[in-house]
């Protein structure tokens, strides 16, 4: 463990003393201010348990079981060329219970997930990587047996990125999803800091394997070139992305109901390897949810590759998930995940993370934490798992030290059926088809066009009259024409573009996304201008 983060350290250097001093270091630190001689607050937590090695692992995420939490999987990747690909733990950790590793899946360098995407008469958990060796994004569906168990991942796409990229292996390099009522999106990122957004869709006619198809509908540069962007994280009830750029800072971008990035940025913090809250690199990037309204923290893995002299080196930074529109999240804590029962070592140089709030038996009553570890006392890398619980009461099991820490009940926050948390305008997730502000079918005619399209849309019934905004974007994500708003009784309605821009222009020949909004919900459909 390492020693210059051991709590007695902390309070015999501080100008706090006994229980008083640790009392006044905790207020101080939920307040976002250090002691008074800038001494870095930081808790050591120990991990509970360790995958076995793998040559060059680097991202992860969670699958919860959908009957059994105890049953929910650990999925890691592993971006080695000979080979590697995406693997499977339990929640003991050890040795893997599923792989894919190849030669063509090799640099598959970050992963994610979500639930229930719809796929003609079924329901799939899908999963989204990004393959550095194919320069693809890669989808999944989980495959489960009977009971529902874990069986494997079986492809069902992979989708070209397109042009505008870092060269070579440079890219895809982050991956994460994001979910909507309407619309599930997968963001990738590469090394010069531009990041791109693909809305994912079910192809029914497509054979097997290539049944899930995508739409690149944002591409922009966060970065300026200044910077590598890999980690990124939704949090889809809240409509928010929070992005990393390694070595100048977080950035929160807040949609505002709009699915296409990018949108207005509010930095959440930046580098410090004196006063934290991280130093570079800025990695992986987790949410914690609660089931308190618009609740819980946002954690980034301060890995500080070059930076081992200071404090936040290799410590996970948590932030107030709950924010001030244009300002930044509130930065709690760091922490440091230590050594734990036998030959488990500590956590240094982290890429990717991941948590999860719910009860997945006694050992994570309370949820649990995942984190690579790079390297491990025997040069190895793993992955590490941690007990929530042991997280939010750190350093005095005795009382929480976080605010939120969950109790395994039926109450928390799901991920699968997106209930218990209310924060999004949207409302309580999943919303009833027959509720919804928008219904039947969205559509264009003729598709493609030359001189002009017809957007057909309906209003729901169930609602009453609605505001509505129709408008065009182009690829990258800017609205280029405001095609209709106002109030509109139930019922079909429909609206022309005539392929200029609001100043009345001609655009570019190309595709473009036509987005109906309506009650908070937003759907789009692709349109495609021929001159």
């Amino acid at each position: 463990m390492s020693t210059r983060h051991l709590l007695h350290s902390l309070y015999t250097r501080s100008n706090f003393g006994g229980a008083a001093g640790r009392l006044a270091i905790v207020s101080l630190a939920l307040l976002g201010i250090s002691p008074s001689n800038s001494e870095a607050v930081i808790w050591s937590v120990g991990s509970v348990a360790e995958t076995s090695p793998l040559a060059f692992p680097d991202d992860t995420c969670i699958w919860i079981h959908p009957n059994d939490r105890e049953k929910s999987v650990v999925l890691g990747t592993n971006k080695n060329t000979s080979p590697g690909g995406i693997y499977a733990w339990s929640l003991s950790g050890g040795a893997s219970i599923w792989d894919n590793s190849s030669a063509e899946n090799g640099l598959t360098n970050n992963v994610d997930l979500r639930y229930g995407f719809p796929a003609g008469p079924e329901s799939w958990d899908i999963v989204c990587s990004s393959n550095r060796s194919s320069r693809t994004l890669d989808v999944y569906r989980i495959e489960t047996d009977e009971n529902e168990d874990f069986l494997g991942l079986v492809k069902e796409g992979a989708i070209p990125i397109g042009d505008g990229w870092a060269s070579g292996t440079d890219a895809p390099y982050g991956c994460a999803m994001f979910q909507t009522p309407t619309q599930y999106s997968c963001l990738l990122s590469d090394k010069v800091g531009n990041v791109g957004q693909f809305h994912l869709q079910f192809d029914a006619a497509a054979n097997p394997g290539q049944r899930i198809i995508a739409t690149r509908v944002a591409f922009w540069d966060v970065t300026k070139n200044n910077s590598e962007v890999e980690g990124i994280v939704a949090d889809d009830p809240a409509e928010v992305i929070y992005i990393a750029a390694e070595d100048l800072a977080i950035y929160r971008f807040e949609t505002a109901n709009n699915l296409v990035l990018p949108a207005t940025s509010t930095t959440v913090a930046v580098p410090n390897a004196v006063t934290g809250p991280f130093v570079p690199d800025v990695e992986g990037l987790t949410i914690w949810y609660s089931s308190e309204d618009g609740e819980g923290y946002l954690i980034a893995s301060s890995q500080g590759h070059g930076s081992e002299s200071s404090d936040y080196y290799s410590t996970f930074a948590v932030f107030e998930r709950s924010f001030t529109p244009g300002e930044p999240n509130a930065h709690i804590f760091n922490y440091e995940l230590s050594a734990g029962p036998g030959s488990i070592d500590e956590v240094t140089e982290t890429d990717g993370i991941d948590v999860a709030n719910l009860s997945l038996g006694a050992t994570y009553a309370s949820g649990i934490m995942v984190a690579h570890d790079e390297p491990n006392d025997s040069d190895a890398e793993n992955f590490k798992f941690a007990s929530w619980k042991d997280i939010a009461t750190a350093p005095d099991s005795s009382s929480d030290y976080l605010r939120f820490i969950g109790d395994g009940s039926e109450a928390g926050w799901d991920p699968r059926t997106r209930e218990g948390d209310v924060s999004s305008t949207l409302g309580p997730w999943p919303i009833d088809p027959s509720e919804s502000a928008l219904q039947g079918q969205l559509r264009i005619v003729p598709q493609p066009f030359s001189k002009h399209t017809t957007v057909h849309f309906a209003v729901g019934r169930e609602r009453g009259p609605q505001r509505v905004r129709v408008s065009v974007f182009n690829i990258a994500g800017r609205e280029v024409s405001l095609l209709a708003e106002g109030v509109l009784a139930p019922g079909d309605h429909s609206t022309r573009w005539d392929g200029t821009d609001g100043a009345g222009q001609e655009v570019p020949a190309g595709a473009y996304w036509i987005r109906v909004a309506a009650g908070g919900e937003a759907w789009f459909i692709q349109s495609v201008l021929i001159r």
